[in-house]
């Protein structure tokens, strides 16, 4: 009161009062000096709460290790952790102060725009946890496969599943909602075909129920928001702009401290906040987390205005913000530009009198003074951002080089193949080849620039076969995966022929075609040589039965010529028996050519086995689960048709006389098992139920490997009718 009515006061006041001069800057100093020193005292700390999105788990590690390690008492707060129930109003517990600080996803963005005084202090996940979950037997791949089918949402939640479903054309009205039970009962029981939840624990319930299971990322169709943001209202920050500050950093620091050591925060959940859970649903709900967050390369809470325009931009292109949005005071800013009208003002009352001179030097000081701490302040911002940017670039530097080495990898690989290998990518007009290996451009005579526009269509395709060709490929598009015999042109206009095999994928929004081809033009000339054969062996049979018909006819007429008709008869068969070497000639060539074949067929399945087993052991980089489980596909379908590639050369030698017994001593009931395991997925897939019950005491001595084979086809065959 005494600085107000001082900074008020006349010249003729000020003049009668010059000493009260020095009391307005120690009465402008002294409540910084006084919170200070109840800082350092450690005497009494301040109550804050903070209201949690759940119930206690790993999701909140950060605030668990803020509180046990002192971070939260060293800034002189004792902080409250309330957990959260379905429904509750994360925003609205803040705003209304039973709460001091929250957590919530970005729809605190559409909040504040409805009015709500919330500042957003700092995004914890830099990726939204949330997805869409089903089971893999519904049938759901994508979010057009939800159309008509049963969906569990949160009634006022779920905002990325949302946009994302309006990001793609989908309407909600032509989904059956179901409010969300907080659970997977529904989904597990087959009440919903999917429901939304957090990428951090929904798959890990599933695999522990057996249920295999597909995600939908909204990131994959371009929704890509922040997950976890900690806010407080207007208000705090108003009237405790230092309290604001201490409880974020002490915040950030325990996230720092958890993710540096997820061991020892899981024992500390288990032992104080929620001993109900299990260690291995914490272990996986970390590594999630982590993922989420990236802590080795982006700092951990930082935002960028520029990603939360985006996210502001993305709800105005979907109708659920208004164009005329701001962002103004929505994102906290730690040291905000010092106000100092009131210096002005003073300044404007006292200028007339001559001993403000005195008061304008104190004044000036004080300003001087401010604002040497406001350039510390800023340079210290300035320099948190440069470090930011600095971690950031090193960061993509690192992802760069390990990109360069994966690329150098698969290049190596791609080229060691004995075929051609093509990579075909859905464009506007069709499907574009945009990856190759060397022997594709020897094989077709097109320079690397050429292939670059070739399509998929015009590759392998001309003329009156333009129109067969694109059904050919929206058959093998529906289908997934194809193999299939066609005529690869070149450029000379010459034609090869291939037997292709290969896989149509889905990455990142895109659509790709992704195969090899082998040149099989031995194997036709085989073919028409083995034709060329049989019309022969055909036609001496046609020759040789006109013969005997005229020499039975003869035979009838009389009996004289019976003895010549005995010795072209008797010629006959020796020339039925040449031709029955012919035959047994021709069998051989047969058996070569299985032979031959099977071994040309098994050298490009080896290196896709391998190549696609290199993938998904994560040694070319991390893959999402729906690649994993398309490349699962792939390496299965090569596994299988390297098996029955196998069964023919088995064949082959059977009729040979070549097969050849290796007799070894083995369990029944592993091998049991392992012929059991390569056939789960059919019988979940056709409903079935199959159970074993054997010792693990009994032996057998023969070939353990056509024993297993044995057990496979007849398995296979009940599964099959």
């Amino acid at each position: 009161d005494r600085a107000v009515a001082l900074i008020t006061a006349s010249p003729e006041q000020l003049n009668a009062r010059p000493v009260l001069i020095l009391v307005l800057v120690l009465l402008l100093w002294l409540p910084a000096f006084a919170v200070q020193a109840a800082d350092d005292s450690g005497i009494s700390l301040e109550k804050v709460t903070l209201q949690l999105k759940w119930r206690h788990q790993f999701q909140f590690a950060g605030y668990y290790a803020a509180i046990k390690k002192g971070f939260y008492r060293e800034a002189g707060l004792e902080v409250v952790l309330k957990e959260g129930t379905p429904g509750l109003s994360f925003t609205e517990e803040v705003v209304s102060g039973r709460a001091d600080y929250g957590i919530d996803m970005p729809i605190l963005l559409l909040e504040r725009h409805k009015g709500k005084p919330i500042v957003v202090l700092a995004a914890v996940f830099q990726h939204s946890p949330e997805i869409l979950i089903a089971r893999e037997d519904s049938g759901i791949k994508s979010p057009q496969d939800i159309v008509g089918r049963r969906l569990e949402l949160r009634p006022r939640g779920n905002i990325e599943i949302r946009t994302m479903f309006l990001n793609e054309g989908i309407q909600l009205k032509d989904i059956e909602l179901i409010d969300h039970s907080w659970g997977i009962d529904n989904l597990i029981n087959n009440k919903v075909d999917a429901l939304a939840g957090y990428i951090t624990d929904r798959p890990f319930l599933l695999e522990k129920q057996g249920i295999p299971y597909i995600v939908i990322q909204p990131l994959t169709y371009g929704i890509d928001f922040y997950g976890d943001c900690l806010f407080t209202s207007e208000r705090e920050i108003k009237n405790h702009p230092e309290r604001v500050k201490a409880f974020l950093e002490a915040s950030l620091r325990g996230w720092d401290y958890a993710m540096k050591n997820p061991e020892e925060i899981i024992n500390l959940i288990l032992a104080e906040y929620n001993p109900e859970l299990s260690r291995e649903f914490l272990k996986f709900e970390a590594e999630a987390i982590r993922k989420l967050m990236l802590p080795k390369f982006i700092e951990i809470g930082h935002m960028n205005p520029g990603r939360w325009r985006h996210i502001a931009d993305t709800y105005v292109r979907l109708g659920m913000l208004k164009p005329e949005y701001s962002l103004g005071g929505f994102i906290y800013d730690p040291a905000p530009e010092p106000d100092y009208s009131w210096l002005h003002r003073t300044l404007e009352i006292t200028i007339s009198a001559l001993l403000l001179i005195s008061i304008s030097a104190i004044i000036l000081l004080v300003f001087n003074k401010r604002l040497h701490n406001a350039v510390k302040e800023r340079t210290a911002e300035l320099s948190k951002v440069n470090k930011e940017l600095v971690g950031e670039i090193t960061g993509r530097k690192q992802v760069e080089l390990e990109l360069m080495d994966e690329k150098t990898f698969s290049d190596a690989v791609i080229n060691s193949l004995p075929g051609i290998f093509y990579l075909y990518e859905f464009q506007d007009d069709g499907f574009h080849l945009v990856k190759w290996n060397k022997n594709h451009e020897m094989k077709t005579g097109y320079s690397a620039e050429e292939l670059l526009h070739l399509s998929l269509l015009k590759n392998w395709f001309e003329g009156d076969e333009l129109k067969r060709g694109a059904a050919v490929i929206e058959q093998m598009r529906r289908s997934g995966e194809t193999s299939v015999e066609l005529d690869l042109k070149k450029k000379d206009g010459a034609k090869t022929p291939y037997f292709l095999t290969g896989s149509f994928l889905k990455r990142e929004g895109k659509e790709y075609f992704l195969g090899v081809g082998i040149d099989i033009t031995e194997r036709k000339q085989a073919e028409k040589e083995l034709k060329r054969y049989r019309e022969h062996l055909e036609e001496l049979v046609r020759e040789r039965t006109a013969e005997l018909e005229d020499k039975t006819e003869k035979l009838e007429k009389s009996e004289t010529s019976l003895r010549y008709l005995l010795e072209d008869v008797n010629e006959s068969r020796s020339e039925l028996e040449k031709a029955n070497e012919k035959l047994k000639e021709l069998d051989r060539l047969k058996s070569m050519f299985i032979a031959s074949m099977s071994h040309e067929l098994r050298t490009p399945l080896n290196s896709i086995i391998g190549f696609t087993g290199l993938i998904l052991q994560g040694m070319a980089g991390e893959i999402n689960t729906e690649q994993k489980d398309q490349l699962g596909r792939v390496y299965g379908s090569a596994k299988h048709l390297l098996e029955l590639i196998t069964d023919v050369i088995d064949i082959s030698k059977i009729e040979a006389g070549k097969i050849e017994a290796y007799v070894e001593e083995f369990q029944l009931d592993k091998v049991i098992k392992e012929a059991i395991s390569s056939l789960t997925t059919q019988v979940d897939n056709k409903g079935l139920y199959l159970e074993t019950s054997i010792s693990e005491e009994i032996k057998l001595t023969t070939d353990r490997r056509r024993f297993q084979q044995c057990i496979l086809n007849y398995l296979s065959n009940a599964v099959k009718f």
